[in-house]
């Protein structure tokens, strides 16, 4: 489930764990612990990074033997 970031107009920032499927609405706003209303703020999350067998920095595979 995704994370998502949220500011409230008394300037706290929050974080809160919502599933994919949530409505429009109930994921652009929520309550913060103080009580204001906290609107959704764009999050920058880095890229995933692949690991295991199979990924390699250059974003291609092993070679195959012939």
């Amino acid at each position: 489930m995704p994370v998502y970031e949220y500011l409230c107009s008394s300037g706290h920032k929050i974080e809160r764990v919502k599933s994919i499927k949530v409505s429009d609405k109930e994921r652009d706003h929520d309550v913060c612990s103080c009580g204001q209303k906290a609107e959704l703020t764009v999050s920058q999350t880095g890229a995933p990074i692949l690991v295991g067998r199979g990924f390699h920095a250059n974003d291609y595979g092993a070679p195959t033997k012939a």
